[in-house]
């Protein structure tokens, strides 16, 4: 059994964003009730390609043609008496710092548009040199309106963007004990940091799942892929890798104090170490970094980095 596809684009618009209406006022009554499932940047489709699907065998079937893994590896957290899937995915992107982020749903007459973003890779952005295939799905409200795709494409700023005035990167903060409002909480911690990253420039990268891991981890690290941490529960978390870029010493770090929810995003706050005076220092070249795991509900990232000294009662071996 085919799946049914909804694809109300050709193959060049789709995701182009020649659709102007991405940016009218939109009234709260006429969008409909959604929520993500699952997105990830290694689907198996090599084409742009946007399906409805009503019920679990369904989905099941796509799931193994988009991942490659069995069905019943599916996500489990759809209820299918209320509920349809939405898939979309790009097809293939030359490199990873690509994705795809579903917006709203607006109902138009018998129309519901799917109001859609590709995320590209910003101008200085790390990225690996890998072929990626990103898609997303969305789980929405059962209805008989037919779908139409309104999309866009704008820089993945939310991989990369740092706070700044007078090229001086702030936060607004002046120590590193950050007060997050309970109702703007994320779940995160810490899955690995350190100085000796082989990545060379400042920047943020979104892990999604356990091939982007590899990539990333050989690139970072030198090491082969025997070596990838696998403790990793994909279902439920992904990683964003956080670089300085290189530094003149072994007196710098990066720490990171909270993670605060803003609507599918967040801002994860981190502080840069820096040596105070009279520490003691090897002068090698580090590159600091530092790997977080966060909730899988939150989709992109902002960096708010901060810099203060290392307190002098902490001591720093030097040679």
């Amino acid at each position: 059994m085919s799946l049914p596809r909804v694809i109300f684009a050709t193959a060049a618009s789709l995701l182009l964003g020649l659709v102007s209406a991405a940016h009218a006022q939109i009234n709260a009554a006429d969008q409909l009730y959604w929520h993500t499932i699952y997105t990830g940047t290694n689907s198996r489709f090599d084409s742009q390609e946007m399906n409805l699907i009503r019920t679990e065998n369904d989905f099941r079937r796509y799931w193994t043609r988009n991942t490659g893994q069995k069905g019943d590896m599916a996500p489990k957290n759809i209820d299918w008496v209320k509920e349809n899937v939405l898939t979309l995915n790009l097809g293939t992107r030359r490199s990873s710092g690509y994705s795809v982020t579903v917006e709203r749903v607006v109902k138009n007459g018998i129309y519901a548009t799917v109001h859609a973003a590709e995320l590209v890779p910003a101008d200085g952005q790390f990225v690996i040199k890998s072929p990626s295939s990103p898609f997303v799905i969305i789980a929405i409200q059962k209805n008989s309106y037919q779908y139409r795709l309104s999309a866009t494409t704008r820089e993945n700023r939310g991989d990369v963007e740092i706070y700044s005035r007078d090229g001086v990167t702030i936060s607004g903060q002046q120590n590193a004990n950050y007060y997050v409002d309970p109702k703007y909480a994320c779940n995160w911690n810490s899955l690995k940091s350190g100085t000796d990253s082989n990545i060379l420039d400042a920047g943020m990268v979104v892990l999604n799942n356990q091939a982007d891991l590899a990539r990333y981890w050989e690139r970072a690290t030198g090491r082969g892929r025997d070596s990838v941490p696998q403790s990793v529960n994909w279902t439920e978390v992904r990683l964003v890798a956080i670089h300085l870029g290189q530094r003149k010493n072994d007196g710098f770090s990066v720490s990171v104090g909270a993670v605060e929810k803003r609507g599918m995003g967040a801002i994860i706050h981190a502080t840069e170490f820096t040596p105070h005076p009279g520490q003691v220092v090897n002068f090698i070249n580090t590159h600091p970094f530092i790997i977080i795991q966060v909730e899988r509900s939150v989709s992109s990232f902002k960096l708010d980095l901060q810099s203060r000294q290392t307190s002098s009662d902490i001591t720093v071996n030097g040679g």
